[in-house]
């Protein structure tokens, strides 16, 4: 009965690496550009699996996990461009408004707001 118990508790945990190997291999070619080849393996592989289920629910986290981590790179990539062109924008009117000004004025203060909004542009 122990000896069962134990072979059955050892035979689950080959399993459950078996299926971490799998998906993590699926990933790996899917991240190397290979999907043919990587769709292939899947099939193989849920096709030989004790308990297909398991697969295909680790590899469903997986996209759910790799699209949120998309969507927010994407949500972060637009803000900064939007930040990036009004900076741009503030730049060209600080200019705009430098190249405006008669020559004898002064410019101290324009200069001091241009060189302002030069670094924030830089550090995005």
């Amino acid at each position: 009965e122990g000896e069962e118990a134990r072979h059955r508790s050892l035979l689950r945990k080959v399993d459950q690496g078996r299926q971490q190997g799998t998906v993590h291999e699926y990933w790996e070619k899917i991240r190397a550009g290979h999907e043919d080849g990587a769709l292939k393996f899947l099939v193989t592989m849920v096709s030989l699996a004790p308990s297909p289920a398991r697969i295909l629910a680790e590899v469903s986290r997986l996209r759910r996990r790799v699209r949120e981590n998309l969507d927010r790179e994407r949500k972060d990539a637009t803000l900064a461009s939007q930040r990036l062109s009004e900076y741009r924008r503030e730049l060209a009117k600080i200019e705009g408004e430098r190249k405006r000004r008669a020559p004898g004025a002064s410019a101290g203060s324009a200069e001091g707001t241009q060189a302002s909004a030069s670094k924030r542009l830089r550090a995005t």
